[in-house]
């Protein structure tokens, strides 16, 4: 996803709630990638995958977590 459509992979995060739909179209796309701990997955799922001898598995591991949505005013 070289600058596709104006974006550049050095300044997006891809932000999603599901490991295997949200989180690996980011890695496949070379972006970075923001789990929100709100919906189908948590952190403790990502950490499964990362322990995973899979290397499928480790793709569905995000760059960054966070609990909420609410969190994500904070840090910018």
């Amino acid at each position: 996803m070289n600058s596709c459509n104006g974006i550049n992979p050095q300044k997006t995060v891809v932000i999603g709630d599901q490991l295997s739909s949200d989180i690996l179209m980011g890695r496949r796309n070379g972006l970075k990638t923001l789990l929100v701990e709100t919906g189908l997955n948590k952190r403790s799922d990502a950490m499964e995958n990362m322990q995973s001898k899979s290397t499928e598995r480790q793709k569905l591991v995000p760059d960054y977590f966070i609990s909420s949505l609410a969190e994500l005013g904070k840090e910018l």
